[in-house]
């Protein structure tokens, strides 16, 4: 294999790529929401009630109310979901910027392309001033 060429399997790329992300040690504002949502459930506040106490739709609460009984409404943390550095993401986005591939970048990186395709989104919006990078 030429020197130039990194396996993306190789454990070189793993350990570059370990130290770039990290497993987050609190959950998102989605899963906090989320936790709030099932204490208000386990509380005997139905759907409509939640969604007035969080300002949210009816029709999503509602969703989530079937879920909760259901036993499919979670508030783990995924044992994927993991939190990268501003300049990884940056990194990425200078790739797709130069004309990489989607692909290209996933295999180098280490991220999966929606991830990219939003922190290229994100970048785009806060050179436009719509919005921050994710």
């Amino acid at each position: 294999m030429p020197a130039a060429q990194i396996n993306p399997s190789s454990s070189v790329l793993t350990a570059a790529v370990s130290i770039e992300r990290e497993r987050p040690d609190f959950p998102s504002d989605k899963k906090r929401r989320d936790a709030l949502v099932l204490f208000l459930f386990n509380c005997g506040l139905g759907y409509s009630k939640v969604a007035d106490i969080l300002e949210l739709n009816p029709n999503t609460v509602r969703d989530w109310a079937k879920s909760f009984l259901a036993g499919k409404f979670k508030t783990e943390l995924s044992k994927t979901q993991f939190r990268y550095s501003e300049d990884f993401k940056l990194r990425c986005v200078t790739m797709r910027q130069s004309g990489m591939s989607w692909s290209a970048i996933e295999r180098e990186m280490g991220v999966a392309q929606a991830t990219v395709r939003r922190w290229v989104r994100a970048a785009e919006a806060k050179k436009t001033g719509k919005g921050d990078l994710v």
